[in-house]
């Protein structure tokens, strides 16, 4: 008995499994852009405007 199962088809079964593959792919574009948390400083944001 063949214990592989294509993506597409684990993904028809496992709805679910798709927001926690997005979230891993999320993760790992995050660590591409900074190896870890920014480490902000006192006074970082003296003078700056926050337009919302």
């Amino acid at each position: 008995m063949d214990n592989h199962q294509s993506r597409a088809k684990f993904l028809q079964q496992h709805p679910k499994a798709k927001a926690h593959a997005a979230l891993d792919d999320a993760t790992n574009q995050q660590l591409k852009v900074t190896p870890g948390p920014v480490k902000l400083t006192a006074g970082k944001f003296t003078g700056k405007i926050c337009h919302i």
